[in-house]
């Protein structure tokens, strides 16, 4: 049942929700199935492990009252200390994460601050009545997959030769009892 999205849902500034939408519509009017989930695995995200990618969806599977499933993991860098440049009147910097009960929460020790979580394009799992009742790839009710596993995400042609040397490497590390190598 492969298919393509239209070239107009596929762009830079495409959203997930709008190839999504378009997938379930066309599985209900061309093979006449209702799906119960929608599993997304980006492109730009081409080295996955089969078990991470099973034990996501079986970990859903549990949890169906959730609207969606996301794969995260420990952000490098918290929000709490980043700024964006105003330039309403003067130019300015103005925090990302606002005062809280008057507390200038970028000027806390990073150790005091609230742990953040990178949405690392791992795995997405969706249902359909998201994506129907509530026209969202996510929904309000979010499961969190937390990924502990070095990943690689190409959004940068730059990123594409930091790919090849992790296959590399992870080859060279991976060789099985008959010296054969492979990867994910």
């Amino acid at each position: 049942m492969p298919f393509l999205r239209p070239k107009n849902l596929a762009t830079d500034t495409s959203v997930d929700f709008e190839f999504l939408e378009h997938a379930l519509k066309f599985i209900q009017e061309k093979e006449s199935l209702e799906p119960i989930i929608f599993v997304v695995l980006r492109a730009t995200h081409p080295i996955r492990r089969v078990e991470t990618v099973d034990d996501a969806i079986r970990m859903y599977k549990n949890n169906l009252h959730y609207d969606s499933l996301r794969s995260v993991k420990l952000a490098s860098q918290t929000p709490y200390k980043m700024w964006s440049i105003s330039k309403d009147k003067e130019i300015m910097l103005k925090p990302i994460v606002e005062r809280k009960e008057n507390v200038e929460l970028y000027n806390r020790p990073r150790q005091l601050l609230p742990e953040v979580y990178w949405q690392d394009g791992y795995i997405d799992v969706v249902k359909s009545d998201t994506i129907k009742n509530k026209k969202s790839s996510t929904g309000d009710f979010i499961l969190p997959y937390i990924t502990n596993e070095q990943t690689v995400d190409i959004d940068y042609l730059d990123e594409l030769e930091q790919a090849k040397e992790y296959l590399i490497k992870k080859n060279s590390n991976n060789k099985n009892k008959n010296g054969k190598r492979y990867s994910s």
